[in-house]
């Protein structure tokens, strides 16, 4: 994203902050964080690893999975706002 930054701004275009666009999946960041950042767009990252001969319909699939988990797990319901505390990774206090 810096770079497409770098090109927009090259180009005169301008380009705004969203805060739903993430870097990373979510159980990266803190629930409040998420909870304060409104409605994702997209998480940059996705979970799954899977080999470079993978069809592109597959890898689709696994990164809707993981997209549909991560809103039943980190994301309210729509019409609600708040967002469910994420669960404790491993090693967490």
């Amino acid at each position: 994203d810096m770079t497409l930054g770098q090109w927009f701004r090259g180009l005169d275009v301008e380009v705004v902050h969203e805060e739903g666009f993430h870097q990373a999946e979510p159980f990266n960041y803190h629930e409040d964080l998420l909870r304060a950042s409104g409605t994702p767009v997209s998480f940059h990252r996705f979970g799954a690893r899977l080999p470079a001969s993978a069809k592109a319909e597959e890898v689709a699939a696994v990164r809707q999975k993981n997209w549909r988990s991560w809103v039943e797990t980190y994301f309210s319901p729509p019409g609600n706002e708040t967002a469910r505390p994420r669960p404790k990774e491993a090693g967490e206090l």
